[in-house]
């Protein structure tokens, strides 16, 4: 098979992506918890290999009302990009051109859904690669500090990635009736 550099970095560029968006739909989910990441992988492999394997009612686990937010950007992802689709879909068996191909479709449709309903910016306004100085008392949450790290902040080092915070969020009304959990319709054509 004849491997073009163009092909090479579609593909790269597809997995980081599809890498990337699985780990933000998961921490949406998961609030953040990267326990609850793995706790699920674990039952999903578990039953995937038919262990404990039990149908699943249609009465949600959590409380509804801490996830609509996150649920409803979800959906909104969905329905503008497919972006779920995407996401569940087993790429494994798939040729490289055909997941770059789907990504270069997806990215630009899920970057506007996201940009119509929320706005993010970088957590600093350093560049990538230049020197950052983290002062006593910093918020852990904003920072992920590694390296040879000393015992006590202040810590001087170089941006690898700047981050990325939440500015406003503006996500449409629900639908009457609609409790929010419903992330992709079934769709349906009468003949």
């Amino acid at each position: 098979m004849d491997w073009n550099r163009d092909t090479l970095m579609g593909a790269a560029i597809g997995v980081v992506l599809l890498v990337f968006l699985k780990t933000v739909v998961l921490l949406i989910f998961t609030k953040g918890s990267f326990s609850r990441i793995f706790e699920a992988r674990r039952v999903a492999l578990s039953m995937l290999k038919g262990k404990n394997f039990v149908e699943a009612d249609n009465t949600p686990s959590f409380n509804t009302s801490d996830y609509g937010p996150q649920l409803r950007l979800l959906g909104l992802l969905q329905r503008d990009a497919k972006l779920l689709d995407f996401l569940m879909e087993d790429i494994r068996g798939l040729e490289d051109a055909s997941i770059a191909a789907a990504v270069r479709d997806i990215q630009p449709k899920a970057r506007q859904a996201l940009g119509k309903y929320l706005t993010v910016a970088p957590c600093v306004d350093e560049m990538e690669g230049t020197q950052l100085e983290i002062p006593k008392g910093y918020n852990p949450s904003q920072y992920s500090i590694t390296g040879n790290v000393p015992p006590q902040a202040p810590y001087k080092g170089e941006v690898r990635h700047r981050g990325w915070k939440a500015i406003s969020i503006n996500l449409p009304p629900l639908a009457k009736g609609d409790n929010g959990l419903t992330l992709a319709p079934v769709e349906v054509e009468v003949a």
